[in-house]
This record gives C-alpha cells, structure tokens and sequence, in this order.
C-alpha cells in the first residue's frame, strides 16, 4: 500500500501557487481619459474628469 501512494505522491503534476483572493484587482479605465475608475453611489466614476457611467 505504501508503495501504491509513494508513487502517487511522486507522479503527481507540482502544486501551483495559491491564488491570493485578498491581492488588489485591477481597476477599469476611464474610457474618455484613462484614469482609474471609481465606484461610488452604485455608479461608476472617474474623478479626473467627471465621467459616470449613471450619466
């Protein structure tokens, strides 16, 4: 039985990095400006040049 599971372990494809659920995601573009965009107040905003996605 040993045996059985050693093999297991060494055919085994190599264990990936864990994926950081905590690590910043990347924040949409201004399609107007290009700045980073903002959500506030169920809306979408830049606060470079007052674009919004609520109009």
């Amino acid at each position: 039985m040993w045996q059985c599971l050693e093999k297991q372990m060494i055919d085994a494809p190599p264990l990936t990095a864990p994926v950081n659920s905590f690590a910043p995601k990347a924040r949409p573009r201004c399609p107007e400006c290009g700045e980073r965009l903002a959500h506030r107040n169920g809306c979408v905003e830049c606060w470079s040049c007052g674009y919004s996605s609520c109009g």
